[in-house]
């Protein structure tokens, strides 16, 4: 039986806690709502050992605590709380505070972490599980908690990516795995993650920044809950009008947004996205929709010539193609083309080819005629070869096909065959 870990299991974020509360009096937390900043300061305070007080809001009342250690939840930072918590501190040299907030208090010597969605990065096989920060962590927390079974690499990285990283998530995961397993917790948030709300705290802290929005405040917040993925300026202007962009800044201030700028996205967390979904305006979904759709038209024509920042835009935006191809409709066709070219490109081409089978299904006649092309050497990669061999007669494009159809020889092991068709290709080209 392997042997219980702790010390290597302590996920990275809260050994840099820890690290913290040693070398200062107050450690402040900062960061999005329900990010799970709170529950990081109680694991870190219940680990020292000794007792804490847990105080929403009121530094005033909270100073008056006898504890020598300190949870405070709070959205102020003015001069008033600094001084109340100042004297609080100066009562006892042993005194701790961990602050969760939005922004820094500012206070001498304050130790400031920012809590973050931890990297998921882009791995999807084994090999490259472990070096994903977020699926470490879970697997370290599986050999911690349950030490009787080896958790599936597979659904580390899938249930790191369901919660976008999102460190309270991860925490309510692993404890959720230590009794249902890895694959069940998967199973039941891929589609709603109240599985993991179970007092429904999370649902009521949104709540209350939802309440705090203004009219056209939430209007745009719920639209933006359409886009997956991130969205762009050129994106929100199409998709959310205009006048939204003047919104896009307050919102970012509530935390309900974040902007990567590294990527110039800016990024709706699956749970804010989730919450906000219930309040979208179907107005909202077609316009997302014939956007990308529209997109994808122009995005698709180009890489076809071979202009490179095409692909870059499909890669870049193929999560927004995959929701406008699953909701269906005259929009999905064009989408789905989108997403298997994205996926020949390091994405996971089985899922691309299930959901151009279920696009195609139900619009056969609408799919254009070059998405079967692309199709077909996506199962070509796949080794399914006699599938690949039908969808090569729905295209149109001899060069094209006389190509796919020696890729597929090859892979089928047939050299002679795989050059005869070479070789066509090029008599076609030629011609």
């Amino acid at each position: 039986m392997r042997k219980r870990r702790e010390t290597e299991a302590l996920p990275r974020l809260q050994k840099r806690v820890e690290d913290a509360l040693e070398k200062s009096h107050v450690v402040t937390l900062v960061g999005a709502s329900c990010l799970g900043k709170a529950d990081l300061a109680r694991q870190v305070l219940s680990r020292t050992g000794r007792e804490f007080a847990e105080h929403v809001l009121d530094v005033r009342s909270a100073i008056e605590c006898e504890a020598e250690m300190l949870l405070l939840r709070t959205s102020l930072s003015s001069a008033e709380s600094h001084e109340a918590l100042a004297r609080w501190l100066s009562g006892n040299e042993e005194r701790r505070a961990v602050v969760c907030a939005r922004s820094p208090l500012y206070m001498p010597e304050e130790q400031v972490i920012a809590v973050k969605p931890i990297p998921v990065g882009a791995a999807d096989f084994d090999k490259g599980a472990l070096e994903n920060e977020a699926s470490r962590m879970l697997y370290d927390e599986a050999l911690r908690l349950r030490d009787d079974a080896e958790p599936s690499l597979h659904s580390l990285v899938a249930l790191a990516k369901a919660v976008d990283g999102i460190p309270g998530l991860l925490m309510s995961i692993a404890r959720s795995a230590a009794t249902f397993g890895h694959d069940e917790v998967l199973r039941r948030i891929r589609d709603d993650l109240r599985f993991l709300d179970v007092d429904g705290a999370l649902n009521a802290r949104l709540l209350v920044e939802w309440n705090r929005l203004e009219a056209e405040e939430q209007r745009v917040f719920a639209a933006a809950s359409v886009f997956r993925g991130g969205f762009t300026f050129e994106c929100a202007k199409a998709v959310l009008g205009v006048e939204a962009m003047t919104h896009l800044a307050r919102l970012s201030e509530f935390s309900l947004l974040d902007f990567d700028q590294k990527s110039a996205r800016f990024v709706v967390l699956r749970h804010h996205r989730e919450f906000a979904t219930a309040h979208a305006a179907e107005e909202a979904v077609r316009r997302h929709g014939a956007y990308f759709a529209a997109e994808a038209t122009r995005h698709v024509a180009a890489y076809q010539r071979g202009e490179g920042p095409s692909l870059a835009w499909l890669l870049a935006e193929r999560e927004n193609l995959e929701a406008v191809a699953r909701r269906g409709g005259d929009d999905s066709p064009m989408a789905v083309w989108a997403v298997v070219i994205a996926a020949s490109f390091g994405g996971c081409m089985p899922d691309a080819i299930d959901l151009f089978d279920s696009v195609a299904n139900a619009n056969t006649e609408a799919m254009p005629v070059g998405a079967w092309l692309s199709y077909a050497e996506g199962l070509q990669t796949l080794g399914r070869f006699d599938l690949a061999q039908a969808a090569l007669d729905r295209s149109e494009d001899n060069v094209a096909r006389a190509l796919v159809a020696a890729r597929i020889a090859h892979g089928r092991g047939r050299g002679v065959e795989a050059v005869v068709a070479a070789q066509d290709a090029l008599h076609r080209a030629e011609g």
